[in-house]
This record gives structure tokens, sequence and C-alpha cells, in this order.
């Protein structure tokens, strides 16, 4: 009897472990994927979805679980992260940001980044400059 109580607690122990690092990969594995298709105006949850063939439900409860953020969080994240870079290391032009980051034109960015900053992008990058 203890023996197989011993053994169930190590097979559920090692199995967890499993699990965990299961989502660890997974999870790396879309942060690795964002990265790299940032600059693609379709990247959305659906399309990691669909890429690494999960359910939009699975891979959204997996990465918030994970991360404490959603993964639509984390890619408006990576894109502010990104633009804010961009305009106090760089003059690049808006419409030159908007292609690095995923946006169709610098219109659309620009009220996007005001929306999400509170700030207009020109402000932002004259009171941020380095």
């Amino acid at each position: 009897f203890l023996m197989n109580r011993i053994l169930n607690i190590v097979s559920q122990f090692y199995g967890e472990k499993n699990k965990s690092t299961a989502a660890d990969e997974i999870v790396s594995n879309i942060i690795t994927f964002v990265t790299e298709n940032i600059s693609n105006y379709e990247l959305s949850v659906d399309m990691i979805a669909e890429y690494f063939h999960y359910s939009r439900f699975y891979l959204t409860h997996l990465f918030k679980n994970y991360s404490g953020i959603s993964l639509k969080e984390y890619i408006t994240n990576k894109r502010l992260s990104i633009i804010k870079e961009l305009l106090i290391s760089t003059s690049l032009k808006f419409n030159e940001i908007a292609d690095k980051v995923g946006f169709l034109n610098s219109v659309y960015l620009s009220k996007w980044f005001k929306d999400n900053v509170g700030e207009s992008m020109t402000f932002y990058r004259n009171t941020n400059k380095k």
C-alpha cells in the first residue's frame, strides 16, 4: 500500500512537471513567434492559435495563466515598447515605424498610440528623445 502511494505521488509530481515544462515551451514559442512577426499587420491571437494548431480559447487561457496578462495585451505591450524605442532612439518617419510594428498606415498608428499612451507620437518623441 505504502509503495503504491509513493509511486502515485511521484508520478503525479512528474506529470505536473511535464505539464509545466510543456506550458513553458508553448509560451516561449508564442513569445518568439510574436517577436518574429510583430511587423505583420495580421498578427493576432487567432493567427497565433492557427499557426500552433491550438484553439484560441486554450492559448489565451494558457498564456494568461502563465504570464498574468492576456495574449492580446502582450502583443499590444510589445508593439508599444518597440514604437516608444523607435520614437526616442531614431528619426524614422511615422510611416516607417508603422511598417515595423504591423500597421498599414501611420494615421491609424498615431490614433492607436494616442489611445494607448494618452499622448501623440510627436509629443512622446519630443519629450523623451535621447
